[in-house]
């Protein structure tokens, strides 16, 4: 490294000294020549640009700086040289060899030889990094704040301990009209309205002398043109950074246009039929409009700085605070309560309050409501009870039924819901009149009242119909006793018109909790049992079964089931074949209805059926089995196979008047099948219970070419003039005599007999129950060829049936 032009007279010791001294200064020192060439750099120099000492020395700036910033510090450099002058506060940023960027001030200042030649520059550069990096964060808070405050929609500004203005916002120069410039600088009071300025004056003075700690209040102030405005001010005292006291602070809202709006309310409140009442945190009327005298009676004189307490009738002082500070808190309240006038007198009140200023005052309203409860009475009274008899309604009986319900699980004892139909009203009405009718609904009432306790429940829930609630019964006998007593009371003699009348009742009731159930529920029971004591002679009672209504309410769930499977195509039919014993030929099948379950499996239809036989589902159900197997059969038929298929017709659906109707439109949609390649087969029973009405129907289906059978022959009562009547082509006999024949000679000759009858009336005869080739060889020897069984075959699938006709033979024993 070279000397920094030392003395020459300086030892060689002496130079190592001030190097190494010069190393540790905590600054950058170099020696440039009068040519910008670095002589020499210090150990602070050589680490910002990142190189050893000896690889500067000989360059220039450029090397280590851009063009613009070499530049720049060429020139400094040329004037220190060629004017021999000192050059300081040279502030720069520069990015070290780590790319961090650093700030420096550098002193520069000549050096000359002996002769006082100027032979170089001496540079001495401190990091100022922190400081400038500071100096920027401060100045970018400063300007977020500046922003902040001009963004700010009111005025906001510094008062100093003179009560100057020393900063303002772009806000308060808009509101008071003045340029932002001429605002600052100016005195604080002089923006205050002369008539408030010495007020404004002394507040100042005692929050700068700490006797207030803030200021908080509305105040009128003066604009640049002279106009005035109302603003809202809040003010404290502030300190700087090191904790010194400052002066003031101070925010101020413009609310000319809400002191405007106060005022007009103030006019339409003073003119509003609803009391009003402004009232302060101690609780005492600061002010009250001319609606709150007329509600109590008291002079406006005598209102104001009275405590609220004093119109509350239903609260004590301490309440009546209590509820103000609750206010406060809340912001808002309403509620009804009684006040007391000044001649001593109650008036039912609705009180609104809300809260005017925080902390301060309330707004409190007062409206007269002694009209509206008694019409809400009224309305609730109508709401709740019939209005010509003054019984509970509906509505009213159902509370009454689930306090009823409750007391009875809380005591133990039974509860009757009773549900009474008047017997022989309509003929009264009828004769004499609504008028006189409406008599007779009264006097009902009032004997129905006058038999029951003081907790039971006399309801009208709509022309001749009643109900009542008995609580408290020990036993059933009880309710019978109860029960018997109602009826007694409504069947004395009435006398309508001038004439003595007699009416009657049924009774139906609902024991709860034997009958567990819902409050709709019970009287929906009790309503059930009503009709069965209607339908059993009227002028008497019948208590629900709960045992029986289980049973139908399993029935209907099963129904509904079953219906659910049909629509979802769970339902499938099996095929059982039909042949000719002797000649081995088969005939035909007879379509019968399976359930294949998603959890049970293949179901029978003994299994099912018996719970629809009694329901328009068993139509539903008998009109898909028609449109199925006539689907199946034209489906056999384009396989080259052609059968006759029986269908079995329940009596419900076969006593239809739209059954042949029907019939015909399933038949429509297969118009190249043969029409006597359908069999309709009706049990015996069933076709006796209209003998007349069948038999046309059977004649209908056979001029439409459908064939008729009549199924389970012989398990029926019917008689020779019976069977000639009925024109069915087809007998078949029931498969319990066939089965049993062999060892029963009752049912041989029942067997033989209906062979003999379908012989004698030229009928064709079909025996079911076939189970073995024993069966089949005694049917034949008493004249009976066609057979179906399960010797012959069980039912199958449609698509398992023209493989079985295909391999199918006749037991050799029939031959």
């Amino acid at each position: 490294m070279s000397c920094p032009y030392p003395d020459r007279g300086q030892n060689e010791d002496e130079i190592l000294r001030l190097r190494s001294a010069l190393d540790h200064v905590g600054a950058h020192v170099f020696i440039k020549d009068r040519d910008g060439r670095y002589t020499y750099v210090n150990r602070m120099v050589s680490e910002l640009f990142g190189t050893a000492p000896e690889d500067i020395l000989g360059s220039t700036d450029e090397r280590f700086f851009d063009l613009s910033v070499s530049n720049d510090l060429r020139d400094h450099d040329r004037r220190v040289v060629e004017e021999a002058v000192r050059i300081e506060g040279e502030e720069r940023n520069v990015v070290a060899c780590s790319g961090e960027t650093r700030y420096y001030d550098t002193v520069k200042q000549p050096l000359f030889d002996d002769d006082g030649a100027v032979v170089g520059v001496l540079g001495v550069s401190t990091d100022i990094t922190a400081r400038k990096l500071a100096e920027i964060a401060l100045r970018e808070r400063e300007s977020l704040l500046s922003d902040i405050l001009d963004t700010a929609s009111v005025a906001i500004f510094l008062v100093d301990r003179d009560g100057v203005i020393t900063h303002a916002n772009r806000r308060m120069a808009e509101m008071f009209g003045h340029p932002l410039a001429e605002l600052v600088g100016s005195e604080y009071v002089d923006h205050i309205h002369p008539a408030e300025r010495d007020t404004g004056r002394e507040r100042m003075r005692a929050l700068l002398a700490s006797k207030i700690a803030a200021v908080d209040l509305e105040r009128l102030y003066l604009r640049a043109d002279g106009s005035e405005f109302w603003g809202h001010l809040t003010g404290r005292r502030f300190h700087d950074a090191q904790g010194v006291e400052r002066g003031l602070v101070g925010v101020i809202a413009d609310i000319s246009a809400t002191r405007r709006a106060i005022e007009r309310h103030a006019s339409v409140i003073n003119l509003a039929m609803d009391g009003f009442l402004a009232v302060g945190a101690d609780g005492r009327v600061r002010e009250c409009n001319a609606a709150v005298c007329a509600l109590t009676g008291y002079l406006r004189e005598e209102v104001l700085g009275s405590p609220m307490s004093r119109f509350e009738a239903l609260e004590s002082a301490d309440e009546a605070a209590a509820h103000a500070r609750r206010i406060f808190a809340t912001g808002n309240d309403r509620f009804e309560t009684h006040w007391r006038r000044k001649d001593g007198s109650l008036v039912e009140v609705e009180v609104t309050a809300t809260c005017l200023r925080r902390d301060e005052e309330i707004g409190v309203f007062v409206r007269d409501i002694t009209q509206r409860k008694a019409h809400q009475d009224e309305l609730r009274y109508i709401a709740s009870h019939d209005l010509l008899t003054g019984l509970p309604n509906r509505a009213l009986l159902f509370d009454r039924m689930r306090q009823a319900v409750a007391q009875a699980d809380r005591a133990g004892t039974l509860l009757a819901v009773c549900y009474l139909d008047l017997d022989g009203f309509k003929p009264v009405n009828d004769r004499f009149g609504h008028q006189e009718g409406d008599g007779v609904l009264i006097e009902v009432a009032r004997r129905l009242k006058g038999c029951v306790r003081g907790d039971d429940t006399v309801a009208r829930i709509g022309g001749d119909e009643f109900v009542l609630l008995l609580q408290g019964l020990g036993d059933t006998g009880a309710v019978d006793t109860a029960l018997r007593r109602v009826l007694a009371a409504v069947a004395q003699p009435l006398r309508v018109g001038g004439s003595e009348v007699a009416v009657s009742a049924s009774l139906g009731a609902a024991l709860y909790p034997r009958d567990d159930a819902d409050t709709d529920t019970l009287l929906r029971h009790a309503d059930q049992a009503m009709y069965l004591a209607k339908q059993g002679g009227r002028n008497r009672f019948h208590v629900f079964d709960t045992e029986q209504d289980r049973c139908v309410r399993e029935r209907t769930e099963r129904q509904a089931r079953i219906a659910q499977a049909l629509r979802d195509h769970e339902l499938v039919l099996h095929y059982q074949p039909q042949v000719d014993m002797r000649s081995g030929r088969v005939l035909g099948a007879e379509a019968l209805v399976r359930w294949q379950h998603p959890q049970r499996g293949l179901l029978a239809p003994a299994e099912f059926l018996p719970a629809i036989e009694d329901s328009d589902l068993i139509v539903e159900l008998g009109d898909w089995v028609i449109a199925t197997a006539l689907v199946q059969l034209e489906a056999w038929r384009r396989a080259g196979l052609e059968l006759q298929v029986s269908v079995n017709i329940a009596a419900r659906h076969l006593l239809r008047t739209d059954f042949v109707s029907r019939l015909c439109e399933h038949l429509d949609t297969c118009p190249q099948l043969p029409r006597h390649a359908l069999k309709l087969e009706v049990v015996e029973t069933a076709a006796l219970e209209d003998l007349e009405h069948v038999s046309a129907l059977i004649r209908e289906c056979r001029e439409l070419g459908v064939a008729f059978a009549v199924d389970d022959f012989g398990t029926g009562y019917s008689s020779l003039s019976y069977l000639k009547a009925l024109p069915a082509q087809v007998l078949k006999i029931d498969q319990s005599f066939v089965r049993d024949m062999l060892a029963d000679a009752e049912d041989r000759a029942i067997v033989e007999g209906v062979i003999g009858l379908a012989r004698v009336f030229g009928r064709t005869v079909i025996a079911e129950g076939v189970e073995t080739a024993e069966h089949g060889a005694m049917l034949l020897a008493l004249g009976c060829e066609r057979a179906q069984g399960y010797g012959i075959a069980r039912p199958m699938p449609a698509a398992d049936l023209p493989a079985w006709v295909g391999s199918w033979r006749p037991d050799a024993s029939w031959q």
